[in-house]
């Protein structure tokens, strides 16, 4: 981005890939009719509220029990955590051993202080997690490196044997240096095989929209390259299928394509509502769910299934907080283990899908919307 005195702001796209290509020219077209992508503020920031807690724990030498909220209690972010859901925040950090009460002062304990203690509790002070790696040796020879996050999950872990798959082998898990980030092991038998902290990155419902209106136009934009152009052509001849509905279901070998354009976090509920009435196996994109297995049989099935969601105003509230937990590809915080169940559920239910683009999709797909809706 170049910003000069008296001059338009200017900025060039640089896309290696046709998603994303399409992604930026849909951003470029959406800026042109003044849509700024809403932020929407965090009133129930659960998680946030456990981080303060031991915040409050480690900076005091031990926070009274009956001080702590009047410490954060006006704070935005945890306007509508009621009563209750402290209680039941505290509570459960108390059980897990995350916290402790010491003569009626909250500390960290046993398992906070793995979790967040370590290297003088750098964990703690940063609500936001780096991706970070161990190096693995087998007595002096690196084998390669693993996710933290992914050995921690097997550190933690009270089932069989600490081992994990790397450089070809499995090894078992002998001894973890947090402080030092080395982790030595032995030759095992088996293992898991090692997975590494991340996920795809998902669009919001209006900017999938944009890519699909950008797809079914013949228009060319001034501020697209030559090859750009030839690109975007290409592309669209590719999808002309989406000039026949508003959201069409296809044929791909054995699978069923409904192609949504409602964004990653939409798609990731409707696939789990699809799993969960259909049966089979869904996979997600922000521009279509794949359907697999039973799931991808019968067409008539799927629109069958997608009416009645729409006949009944869903996917609703419920839905979302009973497939959050399942759609969740990786943890959203580093505080989830701080979290009880209900609170738990909440926080992925906001993070990890969507159900106003779903429930969009949904009422898109059904003939009197697409009747109203047009392109």
């Amino acid at each position: 981005m170049s910003v000069r005195r008296r001059r338009p702001a200017n900025c060039l796209f640089l896309a290696t890939k046709d998603e994303r290509l399409l992604q930026a020219a849909a951003l470029i077209k959406l800026r042109s009719q003044g849509y700024v992508e809403p932020v929407r503020p965090r009133y129930r920031a659960a998680h946030i509220l456990a981080h303060q807690i031991m915040g409050l724990a480690v900076q005091t030498g031990g926070i009274p029990a009956a001080e702590w909220w009047a410490w954060v209690s006006g704070a935005s972010a945890f306007r509508d955590i009621r009563d209750e859901d402290r209680i039941a925040l505290v509570e459960h950090m108390l059980k897990e051993g995350i916290l402790v009460n010491h003569e009626g002062k909250y500390w960290l304990g046993e398992k906070g202080e793995k979790l967040y203690g370590r290297m003088n509790f750098r964990e703690l002070y940063a609500v936001f997690s780096v991706p970070r790696v161990v190096l693995v040796l087998h007595h002096q020879n690196e084998i390669g490196n693993v996710g933290a996050e992914f050995l921690e999950a097997l550190d933690a872990s009270k089932q069989g044997l600490r081992a994990f798959t790397l450089g070809g082998r499995a090894w078992a898990v002998q001894h973890i240096d947090w402080t030092k980030g080395i982790c030595t092991v032995l030759p095992a038998p088996i293992g898991k095989a090692p997975r590494w902290q991340g996920s795809p990155q998902f669009l919001h419902y209006d900017l999938c929209q944009a890519i699909r209106a950008l797809l079914v136009s013949d228009t060319r934009e001034p501020e697209w390259t030559e090859r750009s152009q030839l690109a975007i052509t290409t592309l669209r001849a590719q999808h002309t299928f989406l000039a026949d509905s508003r959201s069409p279901i296809t044929r791909d070998g054995q699978d069923l394509k409904w192609w949504t354009f409602a964004g990653g976090r939409a798609n990731n509920l409707l696939a789990k509502l699809i799993e969960e009435d259909l049966g089979g196996e869904c996979t997600v994109r922000n521009s279509s769910i794949s359907c697999k297995d039973a799931a991808g049989k019968s067409e008539v099935a799927l629109r069958e299934f997608i009416r009645r969601l729409a006949g009944e105003g869903r996917p609703n509230r419920e839905d979302a907080r009973r497939h959050a937990q399942s759609a969740a590809r990786s943890r959203v915080s580093k505080f989830e283990p701080c979290l009880p169940e209900s609170l738990l559920c909440d926080l992925l239910a906001e993070m990890v899908v969507d159900e106003e683009g779903a429930r969009r999709a949904v009422a898109g797909s059904t003939p009197a919307e697409q009747s109203l809706a047009g392109d």
